[in-house]
């Protein structure tokens, strides 16, 4: 049966308006918590309707920020988004309650759960060290890396003349241009410090989050340390700045970025390292699981065992064998975790082997990531040995993610090697990661610890730079 041309086009415009009704009552910010093995995490989800529906979701709890809402769909008073790509996606799927109320279910890998929302304003924990009495300006800026759009803060004394520069660059994950972990704006706050201090500071969020694109392909630290190149670039164009003096400041993998772009470029000037590794993630990843294992209190024996099998992983990855080789190894793995895993969780486990087989194709698909492979196969050496510049390298006494035990020596040997004798080790022996003060190091221990540096860590930064750059004609 034909519908009358005359009656169309109302028809279609009843179906758009119950369609933006529809959306308009699921707008705007949410906070909740997601509940999964009895156990409450803290989320937030923000919904906007510029030209398309989109969204994004925040784990504070896991230093997870402005994940973008996939197959986000609203039908009358339903919604569903995931994150994440498959097999790992996290699938949402709740209804509006009079209003102010989401309530509903997720799933991921063979775990079931629930969640629960209510309408109400982002409020993230903000920093508690004292505010600055700023005395610079901010602007918001845009630029590219060929199609990777890539939005930032530039900070800049407010006085007249041309600054040195400096680039901070984030550590591994999905970071923004603060790198907020745990409430703590890292990043943040060296920008208005050093911007205090007379130094231009560009920092910017990372692919795919915040104002920055992703781009067609899962990006690699090589492909960070092109963007560290392009943001050079950008300061050059920009009147302000000391085009000769502008440098870069990495944390982590912000770090290997730094030493990879200035091995690369002579217009990177100079480099701070922030728990910067100096060897190849297989290793540092072995060093870690020992490290961590041994903290929790588990078996020489299952430590032996974890390890056999990470060595293996490494192994497999680094000679470009096929990762389907370790089916097997991985599943059975997994079917051993399953059976050690307390009755209140595996409850919510329909079935041993369908969870294991889950979590081993998740596996696999995370293992096959171009990041990963990079990360387990690149070795900094050649790369550190080619650096000339000025360098300071941060470490945490305490660190257990990039440890001074294993990076140190391997700094030291390089620039050695390249009779480069232009660089300074400073270790903080009370400081984990972040470089907060810290008890054990334990990356578990982060959200718990003042928002702030240890003693002296941007007092170090800025008398450094006072000797090797601003005073350096």
């Amino acid at each position: 049966m034909k519908i009358k041309l005359l009656l169309y086009p109302s028809f279609f415009l009843f179906v758009c308006f119950l369609n933006l009704s529809a959306q308009n009552n699921f707008l705007g910010n949410w906070n909740g918590q997601i509940n999964i093995a009895n156990k409450n995490i803290s989320f937030q989800i923000e919904i906007k309707h510029t030209d398309r529906l989109e969204g994004k979701l925040s784990i504070p709890e896991q230093s997870a920020f402005d994940l973008k809402l996939d197959s986000l769909k609203i039908n009358s008073s339903k919604i569903s988004f995931s994150i994440l790509p498959s097999p790992q996606t996290v699938r949402f799927s709740g209804s509006l309650i009079k209003g102010d109320s989401i309530k509903g279910s997720f799933t991921q890998s063979g775990f079931d759960g629930s969640f629960f929302l209510k309408r109400a304003k982002f409020n993230p924990v903000e920093n508690t060290l004292d505010s600055l009495a700023s005395s610079f300006v901010s602007k918001k800026v845009i630029f590219f890396n060929d199609k990777i759009k890539l939005a930032g803060t530039l900070t800049l004394p407010d006085t007249v003349g041309k600054f040195p520069a400096i680039v901070l660059l984030t550590g591994s994950g999905a970071q923004n241009r603060d790198e907020n972990i745990f409430g703590f704006k890292i990043f943040k706050i060296i920008a208005d410090n050093l911007t205090n201090n007379g130094y231009a500071v560009l920092r910017f969020d990372d692919r795919g989050i915040g104002g920055s694109s992703t781009g067609e392909t899962i990006a690699t630290t090589a492909d960070y340390a092109e963007d560290a190149l392009s943001a050079i670039q950008f300061l050059k164009t920009q009147k302000n700045i000391d085009t000769k003096k502008i440098g870069l400041l990495g944390h982590s993998e912000g770090g290997l970025a730094s030493i990879i772009a200035g091995s690369a470029s002579d217009d990177v000037s100079f480099i701070i390292l922030m728990a910067g590794p100096s060897v190849n993630g297989g290793d540092l990843v072995l060093y870690q699981m020992k490290t961590l294992l041994k903290s929790q209190g588990i078996s020489k024996g299952i430590i032996d065992k974890k390890i056999k099998l990470e060595k293996r992983i490494i192994s497999t990855i680094q000679n470009n064998k096929n990762l389907n080789n370790l089916k097997d190894n991985l599943f059975n793995a997994a079917l051993d975790e399953v059976k050690l895993l307390p009755e209140k969780i595996r409850k919510n486990i329909k079935s041993d082997s369908a969870y294991a087989e889950q979590i081993t194709e998740s596996q696999l698909h995370s293992l096959s990531n171009p990041w990963i492979k990079f990360f387990f196969t690149y070795d900094p050496t050649n790369a550190i040995e080619s650096l000339n510049c000025p360098i300071l390298i941060l470490f945490g006494g305490k660190d257990m993610q990039v440890p001074v035990k294993l990076n140190k020596k391997p700094f030291e040997t390089a620039l050695k090697n390249a009779d480069n004798h232009n660089y300074k080790i400073v270790i903080f022996p009370n400081a984990n990661h972040l470089f907060q003060s810290a008890k054990s190091g334990l990356p578990e221990e982060y959200k718990t610890l003042n928002k702030k540096f240890v003693p002296d860590f941007i007092l170090t930064i800025v008398n450094w730079l006072n000797e090797k750059v601003k005073e350096n004609n």
